[in-house]
């Protein structure tokens, strides 16, 4: 897996060298890189592959073009686990896919180089896929566009209190923050597919727009599960129940709240996550509010409002089994993530 990453020989360091840079970066990478991740953006590229109008009606990608969207997926995991490591820093989360943040096993700055390093490998491998040159630049467009989009999120999401937001701007400030990171991504790894199969600008422009939504809903999940978990046994790392709160940070739940409630209503939320880590408050706001019910009605429905909005711009006989994936697809992300 080293040799897979690793290509040292243009630096021309000393084999002692090389052994101890394995050791500084690529022990931290593998280490994240090795955990098991639920891989919904690489069954995305594929999609995105087989949506493209210059090939639908050759059903799903053959063995070599499936080899080739594998590849390009591996970039898109690659820069995912890059963020999610800095993600990681910037909360103080201490558990990734269960097990210690990168920061709490190698401290602090291996941590931040080892995210920062997962951002820049996929860009250089992109000239590794074999691919025109056409193609290529639009690869690199695509990496740099959602680069750029997920730091303005993440700029929303790291220095903003959202407790502090006026509450008719919440909803706006969530869903912004939202769409720029795990939309963008999203949007990405369809793109990325359907570039790769040399669809029409057109095509691409509806599949986009869709992954953005797609990414949107993920997230809305993923906050929802990440609201749900249990309590830790720790008194000191409570994973990632209640974290968005523990943060003032953007996220589905507080923008649910913020649409959901009057204004008495939603600073009662507000004074109760003010009170944590007791819940003493926090729990019967919760229960008397229905604010879990909500906020899975309004996922699902926006879920829906998604698949629908692609089906009605993709001819239905060529792509059928394609959507049929992705309502499979669409199933497990609601099972999994709440």
């Amino acid at each position: 897996m080293r040799k897979q990453f690793m290509n040292l020989q243009t630096l021309k360091l000393d084999r002692s060298v090389e052994t101890l840079l394995e050791l500084a970066l690529m022990t931290p990478v593998q280490d994240f890189l090795s955990r098991p991740g639920k891989k919904i953006r690489t069954q995305i590229v594929e999609l995105g592959y087989a949506f493209s109008d210059t090939r639908v009606a050759a059903g799903p990608p053959s063995p070599t073009e499936k080899v080739l969207c594998e590849k390009a997926a591996e970039l898109l995991e690659t820069l995912h686990a890059g963020s999610l490591v800095i993600d990681d820093i910037q909360d103080g989360s201490r558990i990734r896919r269960g097990k210690p943040s990168l920061h709490v096993t190698y401290g602090l700055p291996v941590a931040l180089n080892a995210g920062n390093w997962m951002y820049f490998w996929p860009l250089q491998k992109i000239g590794a896929l074999g691919v025109s040159d056409k193609t290529e630049l639009a690869l690199y467009r695509l990496f740099n566009d959602v680069m750029l989009k997920a730091h303005y999120g993440q700029a929303l999401d790291v220095g903003i209190r959202i407790d502090e937001v006026p509450q008719e701007n919440v909803f706006k400030l969530c869903m912004s923050s939202i769409e720029l990171k795990s939309g963008a991504l999203m949007s990405l790894a369809i793109s990325l597919g359907a570039t790769l199969a040399q669809a029409s600008p057109e095509r691409i422009g509806v599949l986009q727009d869709f992954g953005n939504s797609f990414g949107t809903a993920l997230q809305m999940y993923d906050d929802i599960g990440n609201f749900c978990a249990a309590p830790s046994k720790e008194p000191l790392d409570y994973t990632k129940r209640f974290e968005d709160l523990y943060l003032r940070r953007p996220s589905w739940i507080w923008a649910v709240a913020a649409t959901e409630c009057t204004s008495q209503v939603y600073q009662a939320l507000v004074d109760a996550v003010w009170r944590l880590p007791d819940e003493s408050f926090l729990k019967p706001w919760i229960e008397i509010h229905q604010i879990v019910p909500k906020s899975k009605a309004r996922a699902k429905a926006h879920l829906s409002k998604c698949l629908d909005g692609l089906n009605h711009h993709l001819p239905p006989e060529p792509t059928s089994s394609g959507f049929v994936q992705l309502r499979e697809l669409s199933s497990f992300l609601e099972r999994v993530y709440v």
